[in-house]
C-alpha cells in the first residue's frame, strides 16, 4: 500500500467500482503506489535557476564537473529539484480488518518503507545519459547534490559536441520546464507485484478490466500516453527482465536469489519520449532508472541501473 492520500483513494475506489473489481479492492490498494507524473510545460530559457526541467544544460554547482565516461562527456537528460516534489498528505488506504490482520500475521506491515518515504526532501537530482547503441544496461550517471545554493548554480560551459558521447538522437535536447503532479501508479501485466497479488485470482475478463483501469489512471490526468514519472512502477515488464539479466550476469546471482533481490529494487525515474524536447527512445519508448531501496535510503545514487524499452 503506497500511502495514497484521501483524494487518491476516492479516485481509485471509483475506478475499482467502474471496472467491477470490488472483490480485489484490498489487493489493488495494497499494491498501489504514489508517484509524480512529469509532463513538459513550455520551452525553458534558463530564466529560473535550479528549477526542475528536462533537456538543455544542467544548473550544476561550481564544484561539480560535467560527468564523463572514457573522456567523453555524457548527455544531460533532466534535473529534479526535490523541494518542488509534493506527494500530498500521507494517508494509509483503508483496508478491511481481515486483510490488516492477515498482513500483520505475515509481517507485511513492517516491510521496507515506500520509496517516497526514502526519497530526499531537498536537494537536486541530475540525470545523464551515455551511449544508446545498446538499450540494455545503459551507461549513465545520476548525481545528487543535497544542499542547493542557488547563487552558486548556473548552466556550465557546454562541452564541445565533438567531445560528447553520441546518442541516437544527438548530443542535446530542447530545454523544457515541466508540470509535476501527484499520481497513482499500479503495476502493469506480468510485473512482479501484479503476479503476486492478482495474477492467479483474476479471470480473463477481470484481467482486461484491470488493464483498462490502469489506462484510465493515465487518461484521467489528461495523458494520451503514459507520462514520465518519479517513483511508482515502470510501465513495462521488460524493465524487470533486463534488471534480472543484469543481476544474474553482473552480480552473479542465482535464479533462486533473484526473486528476493527484485523486491529490493524500485523505479527512481522514468523518462518518456517527447516531441517537444526531441527525445525519442527506440520506437516511442522510455528510459527507466532503477535503484535499490537501501541505496535510496542512504542517498547513494552511484549504483543505479538504466534500461530502455519501446511500447
Amino acid at each position: 500500500m503506497g500511502y495514497l492520500n484521501n483524494q487518491q483513494i476516492n479516485n481509485l475506489d471509483k475506478l475499482i467500482s467502474k471496472y467491477e473489481l470490488n472483490d480485489f479492492r484490498d489487493q489493488i490498494l495494497r499494491i498501489a503506489k504514489t508517484s509524480i507524473q512529469i509532463t513538459p510545460a513550455e520551452p525553458h530559457h534558463y530564466q529560473a535557476v535550479g528549477t526542475t526541467r528536462i533537456g538543455g544544460r544542467p544548473d550544476l554547482p561550481m564544484n561539480i564537473e560535467w560527468p564523463r565516461i572514457r573522456d567523453l562527456y555524457l548527455v544531460f537528460l533532466a534535473q529534479i529539484n526535490l523541494s518542488e516534489i509534493r506527494f500530498g498528505d500521507k494517508t494509509k488506504a483503508a483496508l478491511t480488518e481481515a486483510t490488516q490482520l492477515s498482513l500483520l500475521n505475515q509481517g507485511d506491515l513492517v516491510r521496507i518503507p515506500y520509496e517516497h518515504e526514502l526519497l530526499p526532501k531537498t536537494g537536486m537530482l541530475y540525470f545523464f545519459l551515455g551511449s544508446t547503441k545498446n538499450y540494455h544496461n545503459i551507461e549513465h550517471r545520476v548525481i545528487y547534490v543535497p544542499e542547493i545554493r542557488f547563487s552558486k548554480l548556473g548552466p556550465p560551459q557546454a562541452p564541445d559536441k565533438e567531445t560528447m558521447i553520441k546518442t541516437d538522437r544527438g548530443e542535446w535536447f530542447m530545454p523544457y520546464s515541466v508540470n509535476l503532479q501527484p499520481a497513482i501508479s499500479l503495476p502493469m501485466f506480468f510485473y512482479r507485484e501484479f503476479e503476486s497479488e492478482l495474477d492467479a485470482q483474476v479471470s480473463e475478463y477481470q484481467y482486461e478490466n484491470f488493464m483498462e483501469l490502469c489506462d484510465s489512471l493515465n487518461n484521467s490526468m489528461g495523458f494520451d500516453l503514459p507520462a514520465s514519472r518519479l517513483l511508482g512502477y515502470p510501465y513495462s515488464p521488460d524493465v524487470d527482465w533486463q534488471l534480472g539479466d543484469h543481476l544474474h550476469i553482473e552480480w552473479k546471482l542465482s535464479s533462486s536469489k533473484l526473486r528476493g533481490e527484485f523486491h529490493q529494487w524500485s523505479l527512481l525515474f522514468e523518462l518518456h519520449s517527447h516531441d517537444e524536447t526531441n527525445m525519442y527512445w527506440g520506437d516511442w519508448g522510455k528510459l527507466a532508472f532503477m535503484i535499490r531501496h537501501d541505496h535510496l535510503a542512504q542517498m547513494d545514487f552511484s549504483h543505479t541501473f538504466l534500461t530502455g524499452f519501446s511500447h
